[in-house]
């Protein structure tokens, strides 16, 4: 005989209905006992001769359960993978008889968790507000200017500090009694405001060898502890001016410090770059709000033991990059602290679950469309990896190694392709590449609300 199965699903939870033949628990029964006899010590007896009437008085029981977890443990796992069921937890087993009598078949339950349910709303009737992002010629400047500025030098000059330029000062602090605070020796760029000093505007204006006297009035917002809330007077001697000095840009320049030739060559591809930004950020900001829209109207239920699976990868991803620390060591440095991993899971199991639901999204996506590759989209793949660096055998070799990774990466983008076509859009807001800085802060204040619950959450979303 075997054992009957009836499997019901609820969503996330999975349950198994068994019925197991007393034929094959009393036959499982008795390969127990007799593996057992010989091993069974009990007082009055010598090892091996314990009445079989006493061993099954007093581990009778036990076997018998044991003999159903043996037929269990191989029954249950040719069920379901004959069935093509995919708990993603332990089974967990109760007996619909509170008293198991062992006169007749034993029936029981087996309940687990299943992968992520969704019922996909229409997304069709979805619309919301996006934006878009422009790549002017002055956003390629602005990347160019950047980019030399890496590699000034500075120029001692003989003209009056302004803005911009970089000022070594020494400069003497006092008490309003008069008692030296302190002595700041530094080099200083008008304009950026060093440590919250306030110094940059009184030295405008002076030259190498020129001296000033002048106070400033601080609150709690200054570095130094002794400035806090009070009034300082400075004596403040200059000792050089310096300009900051910009390489020319020249296809020499350019062959030294990046992989191209000529100028026009790396402005070029620099344009193109900043455009290939600009999309895939216009795209990431636009399906944020998208995402959310469609969970609105779908039925979706996320598995606690997958979101505590998925909680705990980004723990230990976040000691080991962040801190370069074990997952022990981040444990002991938080109850230092007064937290706990517990506190710290606390606050990412949302922005966790929200992640699930994306991906279960676009799974579910790329089935009901059937999504499959061609050549032109690995073809595309190759480029945007180019973009990189990478010589052809090197994105070849990339690709081959990760394979299933890519193959994985594209079919997403193909479903967020079909999201972005499918649902209606509202206003549209046009943006530069300069703009992406604010916007990025914008998205991670909706993300940080969303992420909150009860009465904390709140509904506004960024202007866009």
């Amino acid at each position: 005989m075997a054992c009957k199965f009836e499997f019901t699903r609820e969503k996330t939870r999975g349950t198994i209905k068994v019925t197991i033949p007393l034929v094959d628990i009393n036959e499982k029964y008795k390969e127990i006992l007799k593996e057992n006899i010989s091993k069974i010590k009990m007082k009055g007896f010598r090892p091996g001769h314990v009445p079989t009437s006493i061993i099954e008085k007093q581990f009778g029981e036990q076997f018998k359960f044991d003999a159903i977890n043996d037929i269990l443990q191989k029954e249950y796992k040719d069920y379901i993978d004959k069935e093509n069921i995919d708990p993603i937890s332990q089974a967990s087993l109760n007996f619909e008889e509170e008293k198991v009598s062992f006169d007749k078949d034993v029936v029981a339950n087996l309940t687990f968790e299943l992968p992520p349910y969704i019922q996909l709303g229409d997304i069709s009737k979805i619309k919301t507000d996006r934006i878009e992002i422009k790549t002017n010629e002055k956003d390629v400047e602005k990347e160019i200017e950047d980019f030399r500025q890496r590699f000034s030098t500075l120029e001692e000059v003989d003209t009056k500090a302004e803005k911009d330029d970089f000022v070594d000062i020494t400069a003497k602090a006092f008490d309003e009694n008069g008692e030296l605070l302190r002595t700041v020796d530094r080099m200083i760029k008008i304009g950026e405001d060093l440590s919250n000093l306030h110094l940059d505007d009184h030295l405008i204006g002076l030259k190498k060898g020129e001296s000033k006297k002048f106070d400033v009035t601080y609150d709690d917002n200054v570095v130094f502890s002794e400035f806090k809330n009070k009034k300082v007077n400075y004596d403040v001697a200059v000792n050089s001016v310096k300009k900051s000095k910009l390489p020319d840009l020249t296809d020499e320049f350019v062959q030294k410090n990046t992989r191209f030739t000529t100028v026009d060559e790396y402005k070029s591809k620099l344009k193109e770059r900043l455009e290939y930004y600009s999309r895939e950020f216009e795209r990431k900001y636009n399906l944020t709000f998208i995402y959310d829209e469609i969970a609105k109207i779908s039925d979706i239920e996320i598995p606690d033991t997958l979101v505590e699976q998925q909680a705990e990868i980004v723990i230990n991803n976040y000691a080991s990059s962040t801190y370069g620390l074990s997952r022990d060591k981040l444990e002991t440095m938080l109850k230092a602290s007064g937290s706990s991993i517990e506190d710290f899971k606390k606050v990412v199991k949302p922005s966790v679950v929200k992640d699930i639901e994306i991906e279960v999204i676009l799974d579910e996506i790329i089935k009901q469309q059937k999504i499959e590759l061609s050549e032109q989209d690995w073809n595309e793949l190759k480029e945007d990896i180019k973009k990189d660096g990478l010589e052809d055998d090197q994105v070849a070799e990339e690709i081959e190694k990760n394979k299933v990774r890519y193959e994985y990466y594209l079919k997403k983008k193909k479903a967020e392709d079909y999201i972005l076509a499918t649902c209606k859009t509202g206003k549209i807001k046009t943006y530069t590449y300069s703009d992406i800085p604010d916007l990025q802060v914008k998205l991670d204040m909706y993300r940080e609300k969303e992420n909150k619950t009860g009465d904390e959450k709140k509904e506004e979303k960024p202007e866009v």
